[in-house]
């Protein structure tokens, strides 16, 4: 079984960004024990990494990237809006930014992160 992150699209940062660390953080946290891959809504990087507009999800393509893949897990409201668009099952993890004020409550992200782990297992 293969595992999805999907984000809304890539960072101008590239893989130094915050959010990419606190990710790997978080992967780390959910002991995977299968193989898991990284997707974008859209691939391409917006000017001054503003959000990503609906008219710019890249739905077919991001339906085919996902051909296969039993388990996905949407990383912010955007992801997850995209594959709710696509009617495809998700686990909606916060976006992993450091501007996301939602992580300052660290007890809800590792409840979160539990949460993610069972659903990961089932």
């Amino acid at each position: 079984m293969r595992i999805a992150f999907v984000a809304s699209n890539p960072s101008h940062l590239g893989t130094e960004s915050p959010a990419k660390q606190n990710l790997y953080r978080w992967i780390k946290k959910l002991n995977l024990k299968v193989g898991y891959s990284f997707f974008n809504v859209s691939n391409s990087v917006t000017p001054d990494n503003r959000p990503l507009k609906k008219s710019e999800y890249e739905l077919l393509r991001l339906k085919e990237d996902l051909r296969g893949i039993r388990k996905v897990v949407a990383l912010g409201a955007t992801a997850a809006d995209a594959l709710s668009q696509l009617g495809i099952a998700c686990f909606e993890l916060p976006h992993p930014s450091p501007k996301n004020r939602v992580l300052n409550d660290k007890c809800a992200i590792e409840t979160t992160l539990e949460e993610c782990r069972l659903y990961l297992e089932d």
